[in-house]
């Protein structure tokens, strides 16, 4: 079983061969041995290497058994009064800079023996290490319903325009000044700094767009929010922000001259938002310092949602 899951990740024979350190035409026994057990053949070979359906139900299924033996062993050395020596942490690398650094001065108050081990990427990224169980918890912007997760919702997070004073005021949009509001059509007219295509959130920010018949031309592409923030400062353009980013905002117009303060600006018929949530295995042990550290994240989060733009 445990040769079936390396073919899987490798999704080839040699490569798993390679791997085990043994001859393909080992791994290629255990596979059939496997196949008679199950009475199903478990792989297609052609057009290409891939799982057939009963393949995929045996590999879930292999998953699922493996966190739930790594839940045992945890749950049995914390009755034995022995912690847990590591977790694992996912979360987007923008939200990490927001959020990590308090949370995790103030989770090793409590369990400075215990490290942390943080992946940066996407939700759907983390989604698949969850399951293979490479993953304890991670931070979800708008995650799919599965019956193997247990789902921890906290808030919608609103998104916004964020734009200096200086830039509305070179576009002839000096009106926005003081209703703080935009129509969609006036984005054509404005320079954007915009994430790349493989951001969930700028793939709705753009399916709306169209919806407005709205063509932009972004002049700007990076998919960190700090950056894209400071380059708005400096009239680089206007961006799109969730409003956890709010604080990295306060920080920027706290060093800036009042001209070129970073202000908030409603889009007519512009409601997109991201639903934030902690996500865990439902069938993974929480250890007494992973529930720790999912309440200080929960924490953390909530704070920075509401904190208001200054």
């Amino acid at each position: 079983m445990q040769y079936f899951l390396i073919v899987t990740e490798e999704r080839s024979i040699s490569r798993a061969a390679e791997r085990l350190f043994v001859s393909q035409q080992c791994v290629s026994s255990h596979i059939k041995k496997l196949e008679q057990t199950y009475q199903a053949k478990l792989f297609t070979r052609k057009p290409s290497f891939r799982l057939t359906p009963e393949g995929e139900a045996l590999r879930r299924n292999l998953l699922r058994q493996s966190v739930l033996e790594e839940a045992l062993n945890q749950e049995l050395s914390e009755l034995k009064e022995e912690r847990s020596h590591k977790i694992r942490v996912g979360i987007h690398n923008t939200r990490a800079t927001l959020l990590l650094p308090d949370i995790v001065q103030e989770f090793q108050k409590d369990f400075e023996d215990v490290s942390i081990e943080i992946y940066q990427g996407e939700t759907k990224l983390f989604e698949t290490m969850l399951l293979e169980g490479k993953l304890d918890l991670f931070l979800a912007t708008d995650t799919g319903e599965r019956p193997e997760f247990r789902c921890t919702f906290l808030q919608q997070e609103p998104i916004f325009l964020i734009v200096t004073e200086s830039l509305l005021k070179r576009h002839g949009l000096e009106q926005v000044l003081e209703t703080h509001s935009i129509t969609a059509t006036h984005l054509a007219d404005i320079p954007l700094i915009c994430s790349s295509k493989n951001s969930y959130l700028q793939s709705k920010i753009d399916a709306w767009l169209a919806e407005q018949n709205v063509t932009i031309v972004p002049k700007i592409i990076v998919d960190t929010f700090q950056i894209k923030l400071m380059l708005a400062a400096q009239d680089s353009g206007a961006c799109f922000c969730p409003q956890m980013f709010f604080r990295t905002v306060n920080d920027i117009n706290g060093n800036s001259f009042p001209h070129q303060n970073l202000i908030s600006v409603s889009i007519g018929g512009f409601n997109l938002s991201t639903e934030i949530s902690i996500i865990t295995h439902r069938d993974a042990y929480q250890s007494q310092c992973l529930r720790r550290f999912s309440a200080l994240l929960q924490r953390s989060i909530i704070d920075a949602l509401n904190t208001p733009l200054k």
